[in-house]
């Protein structure tokens, strides 16, 4: 059985979690279910519910979470650093460019795990503008978000996955 829509109770995302798996219905309804039950869990009050819900939307590529995830990071932007700094990592991995003004925006955030990982998501979407606001990170105060960013800028990645060979003379 999946959650009502405020996905109050508890035991509410691991229902959701199986139902893609449960029989009956075809594949893709049940992969819709599911994305459904994670944007809905965006809404949780339980933080690791709402944090599990954003990473695994983000590891899906779940471009219909965008808006759920763009009102989740504004509705917890001040309460809940970690979740914030996940559902920043899941619109990178979206890729959507219609997140570039909020993340832009959080490259001004109070804590650091949340401009880091605006920074790591503006490189992931990649487009001019993305590049763009990652030009205003080299006026950070943390040398993490600067460095951070100008090796994004110095590179022209959008993979911000550290790759050990990148730039090795070495073999």
């Amino acid at each position: 059985m999946l959650c009502s829509d405020d996905l109050s109770e508890p035991t509410c995302l691991p229902n959701a979690v199986n139902a893609p798996h449960a029989g009956g219905g075809g594949q893709v309804q049940g992969a819709d279910r599911y994305v459904s039950a994670l944007i809905g869990a965006l809404r949780h009050p339980e933080p690791d519910t709402r944090q599990f819900a954003a990473w695994m939307l983000g590891r899906k590529k779940a471009a219909q979470a965008v808006p759920a995830l763009l009102a989740a990071i504004a509705r917890f932007r001040e309460s809940d650093r970690y979740f914030v700094a996940t559902a920043v990592q899941a619109l990178g991995a979206i890729g959507n460019p219609g997140a570039i003004p909020l993340l832009a925006d959080l490259l001004d955030a109070s804590y650091l795990v949340v401009r880091l990982a605006a920074v790591e998501a503006l490189a992931r979407i990649g487009t001019p503008d993305a590049r763009e606001a990652l030009g205003r990170a080299p006026t950070d105060p943390s040398s993490a978000v600067r460095e951070a960013a100008a090796q994004f800028l110095q590179a022209g990645t959008t993979d911000p996955t550290p790759n050990p060979n990148r730039g090795s003379t070495e073999e």
